[in-house]
This record gives C-alpha cells, structure tokens and sequence, in this order.
C-alpha cells in the first residue's frame, strides 16, 4: 500500500512539474520574442530559465537529476576598441556600449586605460554571476551524473581587444571590484562577487587558492591585447554531490582547456 501511495504522490508530483514546465517554456518562447536582439533581455531570459530548470528538477534515476527546461542562455561577445566598446549577443551584431568616463556616461573616449578594461570585466563577472542565481541556485540539473564529479562550465562573456594602439596590458582588476561600488546597489563588485551562497567555497577563497597554484586570479591577472579572455560560470560537483562550488572566473583562451586551482579539469562539459 505504501508503494502504490508513493508511486502515486510521484505521479502527481509529476505531473505538475509537467504543467509548470509547460507554462514556463510559453514564457520563455515570449520572453525570447520580445528581447530578440536586446542583450539586457538576454540576461534576465537566462536568470529565468536558470530558476525554471533548478525549479523543475526531478530525481529520477541514477543519472542525477533533470529537468524538462533546458537553460536559455547566450553567451555575450565584447569588443574593447581603443575609444569604444561594443557588446552584443552576436559576433557580427555588436552595439557600442555606455561606460562611465572621467566621472561622465559616455559611449567615446579617447584611449582605452585600466579603468575601463577593469570597469568591463566587473560589469561582465557581474552579469554571469547574476545570470547562474548568485550561487543560491542548484544549477545545471541537466548536466549531473551521481557517480561522477563533474565541473561544468558556461561562457558567459568573450572579451577580445580589437586595435593594436595604446597601452598593450592592463592591471589592478582585484583593486577595482574591491574599491567600485555597483551601480544602484549599496556593495562594491567584489562583495557582490563573495557574498553569501550555497557555495562550500567563495569567490574569494578561489582566487586565494588560484593565486598559491599558480593559477589565474584576480590579484595578479594582467589582461594583454594579443589575448582574448572568458568569463565562465564554473560549477564544481565533488565528493558525490556533498557540496557545490559556484564562482564566476576569468581566463584567456589558451587556458580553457586547462586546469583550475586546485589541479581539476577546469570544464568538463558545457552546460545546457
């Protein structure tokens, strides 16, 4: 009897996961039609169906855990000129960003310096770690195997130098999320960045880690024109799912098929 009951609050469990799968994919269908081409829109459609596919999750077999919804997420492209920037969710589509200069919104300036690379990468280590639900958020139900450790990864930005004039490297990125605050909010980037989650590790004892390996880290990471860079979600799955490890990292292009701080395979598999 208690089987049958079981197998009968599984049924109906399921099929409300179903109807609300359901609903959420309309909503994401609409969401998708309204911000076609707009990159704000872009970030609350992935945030979204981030929250929907942790929200839907069903423990079904020894796969793990899965969920109808799958995320809808884009990766950004940004392209740092030397008197512009432009983003967009499309390579061959970029609009020229407004970033704030000599104290002033403005979409031209008259050579790129630290503080504007700096100010991207924030903004950008930002939007990735708020798309992913700032570590409060079970993700990636797709891509989990129980009897695996998996880190999975997603690309949030690609951010590559365009014009070969000015200054070649650029430095002090820890000093700006440390000492900028966002935008509207009452916290630097770098608290944002390290605030409070399911995370068994923060942003900050990352970095720390990355820094006594030899890894990329914020504290000495120096951004150079010949180099493209990632910004990744990477979410870490060890010991059986006992803990998670959420954080957002940068890295350039020649290290993303390497190793993070702690000697694992930085992506295992790209999340969906």
């Amino acid at each position: 009897m208690l089987k049958k009951n079981t197998r009968g609050m599984f049924s109906q469990l399921l099929v409300i996961v179903l109807i609300l799968s359901a609903a959420i994919l309309i909503m994401l269908v609409v969401m998708k039609f309204l911000y076609s081409n707009n990159a704000k829109g872009a970030i609350d459609t992935c945030r979204f169906s981030v929250v929907a596919q942790s929200a839907t999750a069903l423990k079904v077999d020894s796969s793990g855990l899965t969920s109808p919804i799958a995320i809808n997420c884009e990766k950004r492209y940004v392209n740092l000129f030397n008197n512009k920037v432009e983003i967009g969710n499309n390579p061959e589509d970029t609009d020229t960003a407004q970033i704030v200069y000599n104290n002033k919104p403005v979409k031209k300036f008259l050579e790129l310096n630290d503080f504007i690379v700096n100010q991207i990468v924030a903004e950008e280590m930002r939007i990735c770690w708020y798309q992913f639900g700032q570590g409060r958020v079970k993700v990636f139900a797709n891509d989990k195997n129980v009897l695996e450790n998996s880190n999975v990864c997603f690309i949030c930005s690609e951010i590559s130098f365009k014009d070969n004039m000015g200054k070649s490297e650029f430095v002090g990125l820890a000093d700006y999320l440390n000492q900028t605050y966002i935008a509207n909010e009452k916290m630097t980037y770098y608290q944002y960045l390290n605030d409070a989650s399911m995370s068994a590790e923060t942003f900050e004892q990352y970095n720390k880690d990355a820094k006594s390996s030899g890894k990329t880290n914020i504290y000495d990471i120096k951004l150079y024109k010949d180099k493209t860079y990632y910004i990744i979600f990477k979410k870490g799955d060890w010991t059986f799912r006992s803990s998670y490890r959420f954080y957002p990292i940068i890295i350039s292009s020649d290290e993303i098929n390497g190793y993070d701080a702690y000697d694992h395979s930085l992506c295992d598999m790209q999340a969906t």
